[in-house]
């Protein structure tokens, strides 16, 4: 564009100074100008067209890595007089809830444990459920290697009540690791301050998050934090 800008501001200095000498010949010369810079108009047109950035599939990836929350996370109310003695062996939040089959959990599902990956993921968020068999699939590597390592989902979106939804996910993925609802304990632990799913901590078996939170499906980086940890 800045080329016909430039010819076109040529073309009138020309043609003035055409007329100041008399030039018999300023008619053909301007309409032999206009069609020059017509074509030129056209090719910088498609220059312009070509030169667009295409959406690549990395942008595209980037884009649906994690689902941004709109509503707080589900979680139950419990009974605080039925939270668990821990005898000194854990110094985290204290919790008493239900894993989606109504079994009752508390902190000794991180106690006995070295450490363990907490993966918050909604049912309705494509990036949580897509990494879910891998984290299954390491979850049964560390179990047979008895190495301390457990991985644990939390539901944001799901209460006792409606804890279908998740066995629902569960069994389409093949997921068997312990998926708890969220209750009080859990909620301040984890839930507080959460922005999108998947998020992901890594909590030690004290019950303190050693590191993350890891925003975003990405199991590599799970696995770095929990070696960097153990070493």
């Amino acid at each position: 564009m800045k080329n016909t800008k430039l010819i076109k501001a040529l073309a009138a200095a020309l043609t003035a100074s055409m007329l100041l000498t008399g030039c018999s010949a300023v008619e053909e010369f301007f309409e032999e100008a206009e069609d020059e810079l017509e074509e030129l108009e056209e090719d910088e047109d498609d220059e312009d067209e070509t030169e667009e950035p295409e959406e690549t599939d990395e942008e595209e990836s980037e884009v649906t890595e994690t689902t941004v929350m709109t509503t707080a996370p589900a979680r139950d109310v419990v009974d605080t007089d039925d939270t668990p003695d821990t005898e000194g062996t854990y110094s985290g939040t204290i919790f008493l809830t239900e894993d989606v089959y109504g079994n009752e959990v508390g902190p000794e599902i991180f106690t006995e444990n070295k450490v363990t990956v907490v993966n918050c993921w909604g049912t309705y968020c494509s990036p949580c459920i897509e990494e879910m068999p891998e984290l299954e699939e390491w979850y049964q590597e560390e179990l047979a290697a008895g190495s301390g390592v457990g991985i644990v989902g939390l539901v944001i979106d799901v209460d006792s009540s409606t804890a279908y939804m998740a066995t629902d996910v569960m069994d389409e993925t093949g997921v068997t690791y312990p998926n708890l609802i969220i209750d009080d304990g859990l909620y301040e632990m984890f839930c507080e301050d959460l922005y999108c799913v998947p998020t992901t901590f890594i909590v030690d078996q004290y019950g303190n998050i050693v590191a993350g939170p890891f925003e975003g499906a990405y199991v590599q980086g799970y696995k770095d934090a929990v070696e960097n940890y153990l070493n």
